[in-house]
């Protein structure tokens, strides 16, 4: 499986048992192994935790998810052209109904046996903020109807617990696999013809007649909420998703605001940055360090909850600039697979305070170049095999809601890793304008996403603001970024704040 965007390439090993309900999915050559039980209605994983491996379980309703698109509305192309060293027949639906461009679907089947080679999916990806994205599979090898070995969906390991640290988010490979396919079915009778389409386009299916209508009326609810915010000229603009037929709650349980709660405690800093001055008039009226080459271009963390390891190596990154002057890709990777002793859960969520620790433990941290790529998967720790590249001597805090401290930090020390409320429609529909969101929390309690701060300015109509880096890609929002309104604290940029220096 290959996610261009995001320069991953993943080999992948899928079992799929319908007749019994069990399904499992190994990245890596069993690096990473999940295994759903839905007669048991459990999901456990197994997963490198630094030099061991752990197994971790999670209870609730199991849905299995084919590896092949549903063929119904696929058009057979003319001629046969070769993929893989194969000869194939080229099967191919597009989807015009989707948001800004259409989305294409190709599946290459090979002539003499008719198995799958490969699909590819270039349209948007339904699961992480809606970009459009592309994935492409690789078929190496399928069995049909196999005798699976024994003990291929037990247990993975004879103890299973939960995680370890703060951990927060379940990734899901299914909800993946998921994205990548199209919608295929029958139109309903009487459905809203631009319900029909958002079906098409974002692969919805609901299990009753009474669900599809409930989900009819929430979607064009969510529609009339995101029309009517565009016409009211605010101060940012919104567009229409895959997530338009959820309601709030259900919105808000995918961000975790519902679920398990991060870890709110002292991070133990070295030290709280004291502001150089006493009032906002005596810094620059703008900053933005991506004009002055101390920014890497967003990342894509893909299908893992590894958002605070961007945040951690964005702000090191900055400081090497500053040091050194030269720009560096530090490994999230390396961050992910070893600071589990600190309490981080590499993919399943962490906190940028815990990455420093294990760093100064460490001795350091290495480039990416060094320690390897970006796996979207957790993986054993090789830090003993790799040399650090730099060192931190300290971290530092900047004081809860101290809006000219941060500032003054961001100008004299550069960019800063901060937590933001990432729970709310609006910012997963954002894209483009000065962020607002009255409804966004700004205490320890609500932060559930870690981003870079990387400059400021003001907006002569819409006031001052933030410029934040994500990690979901240069195909969410403005190109990566948001504008995020530094008026009250807004979704917490002010309340959780670091950065660090150097050896």
């Amino acid at each position: 499986m290959s996610l261009p965007y995001a320069g991953i390439v993943e080999p992948v090993e899928i079992w799929y048992d319908s007749v019994n309900n069990q399904q499992r999915v190994d990245y890596y050559n069993g690096m990473d192994s999940y295994v759903f039980r839905g007669d048991l209605n459990v999901t456990w994983q197994r997963n490198p935790v630094v030099y061991t491996t752990g197994c971790f379980a999670t209870t609730g309703p199991v849905s299995l998810q084919s590896y092949f698109p549903d063929m119904a509305a696929f058009a057979l192309q003319p001629g046969a052209t070769q993929v893989n060293n194969v000869m194939v027949n080229q099967w191919t639906y597009v989807d015009a109904s989707a948001p800004d461009k259409s989305s294409t679907y190709d599946m290459y089947l090979a002539i003499d046996t008719n198995l799958p080679v490969q699909y590819r999916m270039m349209g948007y990806d339904s699961l992480l903020g809606s970009h459009y994205d592309e994935y492409v599979v690789d078929y190496a090898l399928v069995e049909v109807n196999p005798t699976f070995p024994t003990g291929t969906f037990g247990q993975p390991l004879a103890t299973c617990g939960d995680f370890p640290g703060p951990g927060f988010t379940f990734v899901n490979p299914l909800l993946q696999a998921a994205q990548m396919f199209p919608s295929t079915r029958v139109v309903h009778a009487g459905v809203h013809p631009e319900f029909q389409a958002f079906m098409n386009a974002y692969g919805k299916s609901y299990a009753t007649v009474t669900e599809l209508r409930q989900r009819e009326r929430q979607f064009l609810a969510n529609k009339a909420m995101i029309e009517s915010h565009n016409r009211k000229g605010a101060s940012f603009t919104m567009k229409m998703n895959h997530m338009a037929d959820l309601t709030r709650e259900e919105m808000l349980a995918r961000r975790g605001i519902s679920s398990k709660k991060r870890v709110v405690e002292s991070n133990n800093a070295h030290y709280t940055h004291v502001s150089s001055v006493s009032d906002i008039s005596a810094l620059p009226p703008s900053m933005d360090w991506r004009q002055k080459g101390a920014v890497n271009v967003p990342q894509d963390q893909g299908v893992c909850g590894s958002c605070w390891s961007f945040g951690a190596t964005g702000t090191i990154e900055g400081a090497y600039y500053l040091k050194y002057g030269r720009l560096e890709v530090f490994s999230q990777q390396e961050l992910m697979d070893c600071s589990w002793p600190q309490g981080n859960n590499a993919c399943d969520g962490g906190e940028d305070f815990r990455s420093y620790q294990w760093i100064m433990a460490n001795g350091g941290i290495s480039f990416k170049q060094n320690y390897g790529p970006y796996l979207m998967a957790d993986a054993p720790c090789r830090a003993n095999a790799t040399k650090a590249d730099a060192s931190i001597a300290s971290y530092v805090n900047i004081t809860m809601g101290d809006e000219t401290a941060l500032m003054d930090a961001l100008v004299n020390y550069g960019p800063i890793s901060v937590s933001i409320d990432a729970s709310h429609d609006s910012l997963s529909f954002y894209a483009s304008g000065v962020y607002v969101e009255p409804k966004c929390g700004n205490a320890p309690e609500d932060m559930d996403h870690a981003v870079l701060l990387v400059g400021y300015g003001t907006d002569p109509q819409n006031g001052p603001y933030w410029i934040i880096k994500n990690s979901w890609s240069t195909h969410w929002g403005d190109e990566g970024y948001v504008k995020m309104s530094r008026v009250n604290n807004m979704c917490g940029v002010e309340t959780s704040s670091t950065y660090v220096t150097l050896q």
